[in-house]
């Protein structure tokens, strides 16, 4: 009908049910195309903050699906320009977890550098909500297991069980 505001914002909640799902990431794949298409009419998100709602899906449907695929950086670019503010913290802090997850997977340790350690200083912030600040201490686990640092990358999954136990957020187990 439309409604591109309803149809970002669609296509971003599609995205987020599905990576939290944890079933069948292909399901995906559809996705990640019909953006694409969308893309090609539209020039400008109808806001900064759907921008941003869908810059970062996008970004994780591609670490998922297609960490190779030739625009992630561009994507990536785009989602933490659009997060460059304060209101947006909690989105700025899953396009950096989908950075590091990416990087280690692309084995781009140097890349991924500067997210990690921004990822790691927002989580430690008294107002880093208890999901973002498991899933850094999930980033911080990926990062010290890919780069050799046995000791941090236990030390890190034993503050994120210890991190769930405590607010009942298992989403990261």
């Amino acid at each position: 009908e439309g409604d591109m505001a309803g149809t970002f914002l669609s296509w971003s909640s599609i995205v987020d049910v599905i990576d939290f799902s944890h079933n069948d990431l292909s399901r995906l794949d559809h996705w990640i195309h019909v953006l694409e298409d969308l893309m090609h009419d539209i020039k400008e998100f109808p806001s900064q903050e759907i921008g941003a709602k869908v810059a970062t899906g996008m970004v994780t449907a591609l670490a998922l699906r297609l960490p190779q695929h030739p625009e992630f950086h561009k994507w990536a670019d785009r989602a933490l320009s659009l997060t460059d503010n304060p209101r947006m913290i909690n989105i700025r802090m899953w396009v950096l977890f989908q950075l590091v997850l990416h990087g280690c997977l692309m084995g781009e340790f140097e890349r991924i550098a500067s997210a990690f350690n921004l990822l790691s200083q927002l989580t430690r912030s008294r107002d880093a909500p208890p999901f973002l600040k498991i899933m850094g201490k999930l980033a911080n686990a990926m990062f010290y297991q890919f780069t050799g640092f046995h000791e941090k990358c236990m030390e890190a999954v034993s503050d994120g069980m210890k991190l769930s136990r405590m607010t009942g957020i298992h989403i990261a187990d």
